[in-house]
Protein backbone atom coordinates (compact mmCIF):
# COMPACT_ATOMS: atom_id res chain seq x y z
CA UNK A 1 0.00 0.00 0.00
CA UNK A 2 2.90 2.25 0.71
CA UNK A 3 4.63 1.73 -2.79
CA UNK A 4 1.20 2.31 -4.34
CA UNK A 5 0.66 5.79 -2.09
CA UNK A 6 4.13 6.57 -2.79
CA UNK A 7 3.60 5.69 -7.02
CA UNK A 8 0.48 7.99 -6.86
CA UNK A 9 2.17 10.68 -5.25
CA UNK A 10 4.40 10.90 -8.19
CA UNK A 11 1.68 10.51 -10.46
CA UNK A 12 -0.25 13.50 -9.08
CA UNK A 13 3.27 15.87 -8.74
CA UNK A 14 3.94 14.84 -13.04
CA UNK A 15 0.16 16.03 -13.58
CA UNK A 16 0.25 19.20 -11.53
CA UNK A 17 3.42 20.20 -13.39
CA UNK A 18 1.98 19.42 -16.67
CA UNK A 19 -1.45 21.36 -15.46
CA UNK A 20 0.60 24.14 -14.06
CA UNK A 21 3.40 24.87 -16.64
CA UNK A 22 3.13 27.99 -18.67
CA UNK A 23 3.88 26.20 -21.69
CA UNK A 24 1.32 23.63 -21.83
CA UNK A 25 -1.11 23.07 -24.33
CA UNK A 26 -5.18 23.62 -23.40
CA UNK A 27 -4.77 19.87 -24.24
CA UNK A 28 -2.61 18.79 -22.11
CA UNK A 29 -3.95 21.07 -19.44
CA UNK A 30 -7.63 19.98 -19.92
CA UNK A 31 -5.80 16.06 -19.46
CA UNK A 32 -4.41 16.54 -16.32
CA UNK A 33 -6.99 18.63 -14.56
CA UNK A 34 -9.07 15.70 -15.71
CA UNK A 35 -6.90 13.03 -14.29
CA UNK A 36 -6.54 14.97 -10.95
CA UNK A 37 -9.93 14.85 -10.54
CA UNK A 38 -10.69 11.45 -11.41
CA UNK A 39 -7.84 10.31 -9.18
CA UNK A 40 -8.94 12.57 -6.21
CA UNK A 41 -12.56 10.91 -6.63
CA UNK A 42 -11.55 6.98 -7.24
CA UNK A 43 -9.54 7.09 -4.23
CA UNK A 44 -6.26 7.09 -6.09
CA UNK A 45 -5.51 10.38 -5.07
CA UNK A 46 -6.63 12.89 -1.40
CA UNK A 47 -7.50 16.58 -1.54
CA UNK A 48 -4.77 16.99 1.27
CA UNK A 49 -2.49 15.24 -1.00
CA UNK A 50 -3.18 17.13 -3.53
CA UNK A 51 -2.93 20.53 -1.35
CA UNK A 52 0.56 19.27 -0.08
CA UNK A 53 1.81 18.79 -3.85
CA UNK A 54 -0.06 21.94 -5.07
CA UNK A 55 1.88 24.16 -2.02
CA UNK A 56 4.86 25.51 -4.28
CA UNK A 57 2.31 26.51 -7.05
CA UNK A 58 0.05 27.79 -4.96
CA UNK A 59 2.66 30.59 -3.45
CA UNK A 60 4.58 30.91 -6.57
CA UNK A 61 5.65 34.83 -7.62
CA UNK A 62 4.68 34.30 -11.14
CA UNK A 63 1.40 35.51 -10.69
CA UNK A 64 -0.20 32.84 -13.76
CA UNK A 65 1.06 30.06 -11.90
CA UNK A 66 -0.55 31.04 -8.67
CA UNK A 67 -3.71 31.27 -10.66
CA UNK A 68 -3.42 28.06 -12.29
CA UNK A 69 -2.94 26.03 -9.13
CA UNK A 70 -5.87 28.00 -7.40
CA UNK A 71 -8.40 27.18 -10.31
CA UNK A 72 -7.22 23.28 -10.20
CA UNK A 73 -8.43 23.75 -6.48
CA UNK A 74 -11.59 25.28 -6.51
CA UNK A 75 -12.10 23.34 -9.83
CA UNK A 76 -11.80 19.72 -6.97
CA UNK A 77 -13.90 21.57 -4.20
CA UNK A 78 -16.56 22.74 -7.13
CA UNK A 79 -17.11 19.30 -8.48
CA UNK A 80 -16.32 16.71 -6.09
CA UNK A 81 -19.11 17.73 -3.51
CA UNK A 82 -19.13 14.34 -2.32
CA UNK A 83 -15.37 13.76 -1.05
CA UNK A 84 -14.47 13.51 2.46
CA UNK A 85 -13.68 16.66 4.25
CA UNK A 86 -12.42 16.25 7.42
CA UNK A 87 -13.39 20.05 10.34
CA UNK A 88 -9.83 19.65 10.50
CA UNK A 89 -9.38 19.93 6.68
CA UNK A 90 -12.14 22.35 6.43
CA UNK A 91 -10.55 24.80 8.57
CA UNK A 92 -7.13 24.95 7.31
CA UNK A 93 -8.90 25.64 3.61
CA UNK A 94 -10.87 28.53 5.02
CA UNK A 95 -8.02 29.40 6.78
CA UNK A 96 -5.84 29.07 3.03
CA UNK A 97 -8.57 31.10 1.33
CA UNK A 98 -8.75 33.95 3.84
CA UNK A 99 -5.49 34.76 3.39
CA UNK A 100 -5.13 34.79 -0.11
CA UNK A 101 -8.29 37.36 -0.26
CA UNK A 102 -5.15 39.91 -0.60
CA UNK A 103 -4.07 38.22 -3.89
CA UNK A 104 -5.68 40.72 -5.74
CA UNK A 105 -4.29 38.83 -9.30
CA UNK A 106 -6.11 35.28 -8.00
CA UNK A 107 -8.82 37.13 -6.43
CA UNK A 108 -11.02 35.63 -9.21
CA UNK A 109 -10.12 32.19 -8.47
CA UNK A 110 -9.82 32.40 -5.03
CA UNK A 111 -14.21 33.88 -4.33
CA UNK A 112 -14.49 30.90 -6.76
CA UNK A 113 -12.81 27.96 -4.26
CA UNK A 114 -14.33 29.84 -0.94
CA UNK A 115 -17.31 29.83 -2.84
CA UNK A 116 -17.34 26.14 -4.32
CA UNK A 117 -16.11 25.14 -0.76
CA UNK A 118 -19.06 26.92 1.16
CA UNK A 119 -21.52 25.54 -1.24
CA UNK A 120 -20.56 22.17 -1.27
CA UNK A 121 -19.25 21.41 2.31
CA UNK A 122 -20.20 25.00 4.35
CA UNK A 123 -22.99 22.36 6.07
CA UNK A 124 -20.26 21.03 8.27
CA UNK A 125 -19.53 24.14 10.04
CA UNK A 126 -22.95 23.08 12.16
CA UNK A 127 -21.62 19.54 13.18
CA UNK A 128 -20.95 19.12 16.37
CA UNK A 129 -17.18 18.44 16.16
CA UNK A 130 -16.38 21.95 14.12
CA UNK A 131 -16.46 24.05 16.43
CA UNK A 132 -12.59 24.94 15.53
CA UNK A 133 -14.25 26.27 12.03
CA UNK A 134 -16.07 29.11 13.25
CA UNK A 135 -13.45 31.17 13.88
CA UNK A 136 -11.89 30.76 10.49
CA UNK A 137 -15.52 31.07 8.79
CA UNK A 138 -15.68 34.73 10.39
CA UNK A 139 -12.05 35.43 9.14
CA UNK A 140 -12.93 34.46 5.78
CA UNK A 141 -15.87 36.67 4.99
CA UNK A 142 -13.72 39.69 7.16
CA UNK A 143 -11.01 39.47 5.20
CA UNK A 144 -13.06 39.41 2.12
CA UNK A 145 -15.43 42.40 2.38
CA UNK A 146 -12.12 44.14 4.17
CA UNK A 147 -9.53 43.41 1.37
CA UNK A 148 -11.44 42.44 -1.99
CA UNK A 149 -12.75 45.77 -4.29
CA UNK A 150 -16.05 43.87 -5.17
CA UNK A 151 -17.63 46.42 -7.34
CA UNK A 152 -13.97 46.42 -9.32
CA UNK A 153 -15.06 42.55 -10.78
CA UNK A 154 -16.98 40.91 -13.44
CA UNK A 155 -20.38 40.15 -12.79
CA UNK A 156 -20.26 36.23 -11.49
CA UNK A 157 -17.58 37.27 -9.44
CA UNK A 158 -19.43 39.96 -7.43
CA UNK A 159 -22.39 37.06 -6.78
CA UNK A 160 -19.86 34.50 -5.27
CA UNK A 161 -19.07 37.21 -3.08
CA UNK A 162 -22.73 38.48 -2.34
CA UNK A 163 -23.54 34.43 -1.52
CA UNK A 164 -20.62 34.00 0.98
CA UNK A 165 -22.04 36.79 2.85
CA UNK A 166 -25.39 35.36 2.33
CA UNK A 167 -23.86 31.96 3.73
CA UNK A 168 -22.43 33.76 6.83
CA UNK A 169 -25.79 35.26 7.90
CA UNK A 170 -27.06 31.76 8.19
CA UNK A 171 -24.23 30.82 11.25
CA UNK A 172 -25.97 32.47 14.52
CA UNK A 173 -22.56 31.54 15.80
CA UNK A 174 -20.71 33.87 13.55
CA UNK A 175 -22.48 36.90 15.47
CA UNK A 176 -20.33 36.37 18.81
CA UNK A 177 -17.05 36.02 16.12
CA UNK A 178 -14.87 39.45 16.31
CA UNK A 179 -13.93 39.56 12.80
CA UNK A 180 -17.61 39.78 12.25
CA UNK A 181 -18.41 42.60 14.56
CA UNK A 182 -18.41 45.10 11.61
CA UNK A 183 -20.09 42.76 9.02
CA UNK A 184 -23.28 44.72 8.66
CA UNK A 185 -21.35 47.70 7.42
CA UNK A 186 -18.57 46.27 5.63
CA UNK A 187 -21.63 44.53 3.35
CA UNK A 188 -22.83 47.98 3.01
CA UNK A 189 -19.83 49.43 1.61
CA UNK A 190 -19.34 46.17 -0.65
CA UNK A 191 -22.77 46.13 -2.53
CA UNK A 192 -22.52 50.40 -2.88
CA UNK A 193 -22.95 50.91 -6.76
CA UNK A 194 -24.27 47.23 -7.49
CA UNK A 195 -26.74 47.30 -10.58
CA UNK A 196 -26.78 44.13 -11.92
CA UNK A 197 -30.64 42.89 -11.31
CA UNK A 198 -29.44 39.27 -10.15
CA UNK A 199 -26.93 40.89 -7.56
CA UNK A 200 -29.03 42.96 -6.25
CA UNK A 201 -31.74 39.92 -5.51
CA UNK A 202 -28.71 38.60 -3.78
CA UNK A 203 -27.36 41.46 -1.83
CA UNK A 204 -30.73 42.08 -0.61
CA UNK A 205 -31.52 38.70 0.18
CA UNK A 206 -27.75 39.18 2.38
CA UNK A 207 -28.54 42.40 4.28
CA UNK A 208 -31.89 41.66 5.36
CA UNK A 209 -30.47 38.35 6.90
CA UNK A 210 -27.51 40.41 8.68
CA UNK A 211 -29.76 42.38 10.33
CA UNK A 212 -31.92 39.83 11.44
CA UNK A 213 -28.65 37.39 12.54
CA UNK A 214 -26.31 39.64 14.03
CA UNK A 215 -26.92 41.83 17.02
CA UNK A 216 -29.29 45.15 16.05
CA UNK A 217 -26.90 47.85 16.71
CA UNK A 218 -28.32 51.14 15.77
CA UNK A 219 -25.26 52.00 13.56
CA UNK A 220 -25.82 48.61 11.75
CA UNK A 221 -29.24 49.09 11.45
CA UNK A 222 -28.50 53.18 9.33
CA UNK A 223 -26.31 51.42 7.55
CA UNK A 224 -28.01 48.69 6.82
CA UNK A 225 -31.20 50.70 5.86
CA UNK A 226 -28.66 53.43 3.83
CA UNK A 227 -27.42 50.77 1.57
CA UNK A 228 -30.92 49.78 0.51
CA UNK A 229 -32.75 52.89 1.23
CA UNK A 230 -30.83 54.15 -2.62
CA UNK A 231 -32.43 52.02 -4.07
CA UNK A 232 -35.85 53.38 -3.44
CA UNK A 233 -37.94 52.96 -5.31
CA UNK A 234 -37.63 50.59 -7.62
CA UNK A 235 -37.90 51.56 -11.10
CA UNK A 236 -36.64 48.46 -13.24
CA UNK A 237 -38.56 47.10 -15.84
CA UNK A 238 -37.19 43.84 -17.66
CA UNK A 239 -36.42 43.66 -21.03
CA UNK A 240 -38.99 41.75 -23.69
CA UNK A 241 -38.22 38.05 -23.72
CA UNK A 242 -35.63 38.94 -20.89
CA UNK A 243 -34.13 35.50 -19.92
CA UNK A 244 -32.72 36.22 -16.77
CA UNK A 245 -36.33 36.00 -15.51
CA UNK A 246 -36.02 39.13 -12.58
CA UNK A 247 -38.92 41.29 -12.22
CA UNK A 248 -39.19 44.55 -10.77
CA UNK A 249 -41.96 42.62 -8.33
CA UNK A 250 -38.73 40.51 -6.56
CA UNK A 251 -36.50 43.65 -6.30
CA UNK A 252 -39.47 44.91 -4.74
CA UNK A 253 -40.00 42.93 -2.27
CA UNK A 254 -36.24 42.22 -1.65
CA UNK A 255 -36.07 45.82 -1.09
CA UNK A 256 -39.07 45.91 1.36
CA UNK A 257 -37.95 43.37 3.39
CA UNK A 258 -34.11 44.99 3.97
CA UNK A 259 -36.22 48.41 4.68
CA UNK A 260 -38.91 46.70 6.97
CA UNK A 261 -36.27 44.23 8.44
CA UNK A 262 -36.35 45.47 12.04
CA UNK A 263 -38.96 47.75 14.04
CA UNK A 264 -36.36 50.63 14.83
CA UNK A 265 -36.19 51.26 11.05
CA UNK A 266 -39.81 52.14 10.87
CA UNK A 267 -39.29 55.52 11.24
CA UNK A 268 -36.66 55.90 8.77
CA UNK A 269 -39.04 53.76 6.31
CA UNK A 270 -41.59 56.03 6.86
CA UNK A 271 -39.62 59.46 6.63
CA UNK A 272 -38.43 57.60 3.07
CA UNK A 273 -41.44 56.71 1.53
CA UNK A 274 -42.93 60.20 2.72
CA UNK A 275 -40.14 61.99 1.15
CA UNK A 276 -40.29 60.33 -2.43
CA UNK A 277 -44.09 61.33 -2.23
CA UNK A 278 -43.44 65.00 -1.69
CA UNK A 279 -40.71 64.71 -4.22
CA UNK A 280 -43.21 63.46 -7.14
CA UNK A 281 -45.77 65.64 -6.15
CA UNK A 282 -43.99 68.38 -6.77
CA UNK A 283 -42.44 67.01 -9.96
Amino acid sequence: RRNELKKNTYGMQALLKLYCAELSSAEDVTSAREQIIANISNGDATLLQLVELSGDYLTSTDNGVRNRATRLLSDVLSELASMPMPSSQLRSLLIFFSERMKDEPCIREVLRGAHALITNFGYLISKPDAESCIQAAGSLISSMLKEVSVQALALTDRRHAYELVRWAASLPALAAEPACASIVRDFAHCMEGERDPRNLLACFAAMSALLVSFPARQEDLQAGFASAACYFPISFKPPPNDPVGISSTMLRDGLTAVLTVHPRLAPAALDLALGKLAAAAAA
